[in-house]
């Protein structure tokens, strides 16, 4: 497994030349709120760059547009739209479940989302690692007041810089929470 992500053309042709020509290349995406694998490799299906192969096993994980319907084939929202055992019920200290409600089931009613931010802010570049996949641990830590060096190595970035951006907004913002 590469990447808790889909890994780039490049990176799986740098693969392909570099290590192994019928390599399998698996790439996969996980849930840190739900403690498990939502998506990965599977031997029996074929591999494309930049694609994720298929749904875990008893993951009933979508991509869903705006409006709220399952698309394939085009960029949309991650959504999982059945319980699973390893889900979170409730929120500590969130008594009456508004926050939980608010932060996973407001967008697509019925229907579960991961992450609900509370501002989107543009940047000129995200962070990623020399394989593409997207360093959102070192942002946070970044976003939480760690120095950009103890927060990221940044010989194993494609874009060092780009921490920088980040950097500003938490000194803009000293009021970021864990």
């Amino acid at each position: 497994m590469l990447a808790g992500s889909p890994v780039s053309a490049e990176c799986s042709a740098w693969f392909y030349r570099n290590v192994k020509r019928d390599l399998w290349l698996a790439t996969g995406s996980g849930g840190t709120a739900t403690c498990c694998g939502l998506a990965d490799g599977t031997p029996t299906l074929p591999v494309y760059a930049g694609e994720i192969q298929a749904r875990h096993l008893g993951v009933a994980a979508y991509a869903f547009n705006a409006h709220g319907q399952p698309v394939t084939d085009e960029v949309g929202e991650l959504v999982v739209t059945e319980p699973m055992p390893s889900m979170p019920v409730r929120f500590w200290g969130d008594d009456d479940g508004r926050r939980y409600r608010a932060s996973y089931f407001t967008e697509f009613p019925g229907r579960w989302r991961r992450h609900v931010p509370d501002a989107i802010v543009q940047v000129p570049d995200i962070p990623v690692t020399l394989t593409g996949k997207k360093m959102e641990v070192p942002v946070r830590r970044v976003l939480l007041g760690a120095r950009p060096e103890a927060a990221a190595n940044r010989d194993a970035m494609a874009n060092p810089a780009s921490l920088e951006a980040y950097v500003s907004f938490a000194k803009q913002w000293p009021t970021v929470e864990e």
